[in-house]
């Protein structure tokens, strides 16, 4: 029986559960380590200083195997998916550009180059020198909301697709109508 003063404690377990759809963070960082919503996985940052490039490793607790899933020299954001077989990553590699991938936790499925894909398939899209791709979050198991900003010599950009694992791209429903790429958080689904 659900009574008013169960009622907050409900609220928050469902709070909790929809947080766990959006587990993410950035190396490098105060956080060297991010844990997949299942905890079977856990995403962990090396430093390998004298190249000066990071690695991030896969762990599997289960298993215990550990295997190096990307190299990066700058920094990276990373969002796991809810059902923790995959991950986004974006890889902000230079001062003028980005790499976003998903990443599967199993070695067989290839990596999905998601900036490629939205690029083949996206109707108008907009380019610019400064031109940068983001997984803002997963909108389910096989959905992610990806933002692609920038500016070109005098203009600036900013628009939101919808990517399934499937291969279809489609534009987000809202747009931003101005031209502050600041402000792309505001169309995200």
């Amino acid at each position: 029986m659900v009574t008013s003063k169960t009622t907050p404690l409900i609220f928050v377990l469902i709070s909790c559960l929809g947080y766990a759809q959006t587990i993410s963070t950035r190396f490098p960082g105060k956080q060297s380590e991010l844990i997949s919503p299942n905890r079977q996985y856990i995403l962990r940052d090396v430093d390998n200083s004298p190249e000066a490039r990071h690695s991030i490793l896969l762990v599997d607790r289960t298993t215990g195997s550990i295997r190096k899933v990307y190299e990066y020299t700058r920094h990276v954001g990373l969002i796991w998916s809810p059902d923790s077989s995959r991950f986004a990553l974006n890889d902000y590699a230079g001062s003028d550009l980005t790499n976003t991938y998903i990443v599967a936790t199993n070695e067989i499925t290839p990596r999905i180059d998601v900036q490629q894909e939205i690029s083949n398939k996206a109707r108008g899209l907009s380019v610019g020198h400064h031109e940068y791709f983001g997984v803002a979050r997963w909108l389910d198991n096989g959905r992610v909301v990806v933002h692609h900003w920038g500016h070109g010599d005098k203009n600036m950009f900013c628009r939101c697709y919808i990517y399934s694992l499937n291969g279809a791209v489609q534009t987000c429903p809202k747009q931003l109508r101005g031209s502050n790429p600041a402000q792309c958080q505001d169309m995200t689904p």
